[in-house]
């Protein structure tokens, strides 16, 4: 998060303060966005190009976080990100 601290005055600070967001909001809404990649969901963090990967653990209806990625990384990336070949 130093690059946006260097880029804005206490931009880390804001990016933090919008993934608390979608971390509240996918504990409300867990099933709010389609599955991406076979039963891996992804959130896009506003005005941000990082993408949050989680999953839903059907048992307990918890939210796994499994990754947040540049949203300019390429599929191959991803999927050895999420352990899938």
């Amino acid at each position: 998060m130093d690059d946006y601290d260097s880029k804005k005055h206490k931009g880390g600070l804001t990016f933090f303060a919008k993934l608390d967001k979608v971390l509240v909001f996918l504990e409300a809404n867990p099933h709010v966005y389609a599955k991406k990649i076979r039963h891996f969901r992804r959130a896009f963090i506003k005005k941000s190009p990082y993408v949050l990967y989680y999953q839903i653990i059907e048992a307990d209806k918890d939210v796994e976080i499994l990754t947040i990625l540049h949203n300019k990384r390429g599929g191959d990336f991803i999927r050895r990100k999420l352990k899938m070949k």
